[in-house]
């Protein structure tokens, strides 16, 4: 099965490699992966009328109602798009304080008081409390959240000194159907995880690498720096010193330690398997392919670094992939015919 993974790769828009897995499940009595092939089948028009039956009676018409929570195992192990250089994360994760301190902004300067924040728990519409069951499902800590009726737009950052979420007026009116409405939450909250953040509280690759290079002077001196990012580098610097210090300051010399260890750096792709990581845990929590599909043909193209191709094929191979079995199977989703 794990050669047939790796030529499927290779080759994505043939059917045969996906028939042949459907096989081997279904043979071996893995009813569940099997299902998941029949899915990917059924919506790449490949599947035979069995095929297509079978994922047509098994189909669920709701969000992952997840047994248990992801941890955090499940996010490193499975979860998150090999793109997304965990090493790379994990030294964004320890200086993000430092970065939100100096890019962040107070409530105030932003027009929202903490006052004003609103519980999901309690709020009367159906997207806040699908934020809260998809938060739950991923494991995820729910940030702070407020309400803007003259924000034309769904789910938007406030680069706060809190980093917190914001539900203009598409979230507040729009009946979004309950599967949309996860694959949406969960994508958006999916950048809230420490290091993942800065993805969008930096939003250039020239910000990120300034950032990233004055994470590496502070723990490597000698470490070369080129002219055009000098001055950004020495004003992140400062930053990091005067706010990761003690334990965090050991935490940043080891991240930065493995990281220049393990060799090249490519914050491009990073910024990208971040996105894809974004589009599997929305696909994960709405549980339907076809809906997570048809959100991202109908994204703006600056919604993700990635090509809209590029993350229609990507979200097909997690979909058929045994990280994506072994999700199913730790949140209790999976189902046994």
């Amino acid at each position: 099965m794990t050669a047939q993974a790796i030529l499927l790769r290779r080759n994505p828009y043939r059917p045969e490699p996906y028939k042949l897995l459907r096989k081997l499940y279904t043979e071996s009595k893995r009813a569940d992966s099997a299902y998941c092939l029949c899915q990917a089948l059924t919506l790449m028009s490949f599947a035979e009328p069995d095929e297509e039956r079978f994922f047509k009676r098994m189909r669920s018409d709701t969000a992952a109602a997840a047994q248990v929570p992801l941890g955090e195992e499940e996010w490193f192990a499975n979860l998150t798009h090999p793109d997304a250089d965990p090493l790379l994360t994990n030294v964004f994760a320890v200086i993000q304080p430092a970065v939100i301190m100096k890019n962040g902004q107070p409530l105030e300067a932003l027009g929202y008081q903490m006052a004003y924040a609103i519980d999901l728990m309690r709020h009367p519409y159906p997207l806040s409390q699908t934020i809260v069951f998809s938060a739950g499902v991923l494991g995820l800590e729910l940030p702070l959240c407020f309400q803007n009726p003259m924000d034309p737009g769904g789910l938007s950052f406030l680069h706060a000194h809190n980093p917190a979420i914001v539900l203009g007026a598409a979230a507040l009116a729009t009946e979004v159907p309950p599967q949309m409405g996860a694959f949406i939450a969960s994508r958006h909250l999916t950048y809230y995880r420490p290091g993942m953040y800065l993805r969008y509280l930096v939003p250039t690759g020239t910000g990120l690498r300034a950032w990233l290079f004055a994470a590496i002077k502070l723990i490597s001196p000698n470490f070369p720096i080129s002219k055009d990012i000098e001055g950004p580098v020495k004003e992140n610097l400062a930053v990091i010193e005067a706010v990761i210090t003690g334990a965090r300051r050991d935490e940043l010399a080891s991240a930065v330690t493995k990281l220049l260890q393990a060799g090249a750096i490519d914050l491009k792709k990073w910024v990208g398997g971040v996105d894809l990581t974004a589009d599997r845990a929305g696909f994960i929590v709405a549980n339907d392919l076809e809906i997570s599909q048809e959100i991202i043909k109908a994204a703006d193209d600056a919604a993700s670094a990635v090509p809209q191709k590029e993350r229609l094929k990507e979200l097909v191979l997690f979909a058929v992939s045994e990280d994506y079995f072994a999700i199913r199977r730790k949140l209790g989703i999976n189902i046994d015919a």
